[in-house]
């Protein structure tokens, strides 16, 4: 049974969504970054996602080019 309460993990779901990456490449993708971050990506809060902001812009900006900038837009609403 899963016991992680329906905000738990949230956050990561809705960067996960913002990416612009397809959600199963974007999962193992993000969450590397996430815990390279030193962040449990369950646990996952705004002040993590705003202090990871450039390390976000260089990994999806690697894959999307001009595009990310769109993603990353949404990704900035989240941090607040």
């Amino acid at each position: 049974a899963n016991t992680a309460g329906p905000a738990e993990g949230a956050l990561f779901e809705r960067l996960v969504e913002c990416s612009g990456l397809s959600p199963i490449f974007a999962r193992g993708t993000l969450r590397r970054v996430v815990e390279r971050a030193g962040v449990d990506p369950v646990k996952l809060c705004g002040a993590d996602l705003l202090r990871m902001l450039p390390e976000l812009e260089r990994t999806l900006t690697g894959y999307l080019g001009r595009d990310a900038a769109q993603s990353l837009q949404a990704i900035r609403k989240l941090t607040v």
